[in-house]
């Protein structure tokens, strides 16, 4: 739920791969892969640069409720800009 009510859950989400860190746009929502600690990660965050450290990122929820969290660009395996997404509500 860290980007709801933005995205909720269930959402039909479409990306495009990242393929190089030259094409990242700080601020957009993307779809992180990521590894810390030997434990892999799958988020919807806004992705920040991280002012003075060209080899970090700072992943940002939409819900308050939720810190921001620095990773290491290294530690990303697979990165997706957020396109567009569609939120279904249960009727």
């Amino acid at each position: 739920d860290s980007m709801y009510p933005l995205i909720k859950s269930g959402a039909i989400v479409a990306f495009r791969k990242l393929n190089s860190f030259d094409f990242f746009i700080p601020g957009e929502i993307y779809v992180v892969n990521f590894v810390v600690d030997g434990d892999n990660y799958n988020v919807f965050k806004y992705v920040q640069s991280v002012d003075g450290n060209n080899e970090q990122l700072k992943l940002v929820s939409y819900n308050s409720n939720h810190s921001e969290l620095t990773i290491m660009k290294k530690d990303v395996i697979f990165m997706g800009l957020v396109t567009f997404w569609v939120n279904i509500s249960a009727s």
